[in-house]
């Protein structure tokens, strides 16, 4: 199924919107950033296609400091590359 990758600028936004998505029941994963994205934050969080709208719409209407960089992530069972989308 495919992914995205989540990426702000600080750890206090990452952990807000894991409590958002929590709360909305929308099924997320706190990782690692990794180092290929190379922003500096150290954790970002993946979720799933189907969940971006709902996930867009919690990140426009909650209160963070600065806008996430998102990526798809594609894998092809053996690379797995990060495309910016927004």
């Amino acid at each position: 199924m495919e992914q995205f990758l989540i990426v702000f600028s600080g750890r206090n936004s990452v952990m807000t919107l894991s409590k958002y998505l929590k709360l909305y029941r929308i099924k997320h994963e706190i990782i690692s950033t990794p180092r290929q994205v190379g922003l500096s934050c150290s954790l970002s969080i993946v979720v799933y296609k189907k969940d971006m709208p709902n996930v867009l719409r919690i990140i426009k209407n909650g209160k963070f400091a600065n806008y996430p960089t998102i990526y798809q992530i594609k894998n092809n069972g053996i690379i797995t590359t990060y495309i910016r989308t927004m």
